[in-house]
């Protein structure tokens, strides 16, 4: 039986946040945005790209800096 991993977390590339890790609080995919800081600026503004990586700490999506 196959089984489909959703990713948990997300692993920034590029920003203030490169290489972090952010947890998700629910389902979502590409496109979805998030801000790491509350009311933060676009330089902590993230989207969720359709790509999925690989890490020591399982399946990750891919988010890139939104603005």
């Amino acid at each position: 039986m196959l089984r489909i991993m959703e990713p948990r977390y997300v692993v920034c590339q590029g920003g203030a946040h490169d290489n972090e890790r952010w947890p998700l609080s629910h389902h979502v995919g590409p496109g979805h945005e998030f801000n790491w800081d509350v009311g933060g600026g676009c330089s902590t503004r993230y989207a969720v790209q359709a790509a999925i990586v690989e890490t020591n700490l399982g399946p990750m999506w891919v988010a890139t800096p939104a603005c």
